[in-house]
């Protein structure tokens, strides 16, 4: 596998998004800065996962909004965690066991300790799916 995350099942609702200015491959996990798709950084939430390749500044990106959808993933060498815990941003395109002050729209849902460093599978909830205190969805 390579670094990408690979979709495996669930509702996949794509939506169209504008990247910044670094190019990024298919199933890079980003969240949105400046109305932007940038790559996630380590601790970072998860608002959209690309469904193609991306060339700088390149605007009308396929993306999947994830909404409870698993995806196949790298796991940070070194991460022991289990099953049903909660997922959060490494590097770029991996998970690990996080940090208490980080937050997570993700869960392991199957995972063998004994494989560190390899592939998981993980759900994902797009942080800009999660209603705001006044019920509605973060767009910004």
């Amino acid at each position: 596998m390579a670094n990408e995350w690979k979709h495996l099942r669930g509702p996949k609702q794509t939506i169209y998004v504008n990247n910044n200015s670094v190019a990024k491959s298919k199933g890079a996990p980003c969240c949105f800065t400046s109305h932007l798709a940038v790559a996630c950084a380590d601790g970072g939430t998860v608002d959209i996962v690309l469904e193609q390749d991306a060339t700088a500044n390149q605007t009308h990106v396929l993306a999947c909004l994830p909404n409870g959808d698993i995806y196949e993933v790298l796991v940070a060498s070194g991460t022991t965690i289990y099953n049903t815990a909660a997922a959060f941003m490494a590097a770029t395109y991996t998970v690990d066991a996080g940090a208490a002050n980080q937050n997570s729209h993700m869960m392991f849902v199957d995972y063998d300790p004994a494989s560190a460093g390899s592939c998981a599978h993980i759900a994902v909830w797009s942080a800009k799916g999660f209603p705001n205190y006044y019920g509605q969805a973060d767009t910004t």
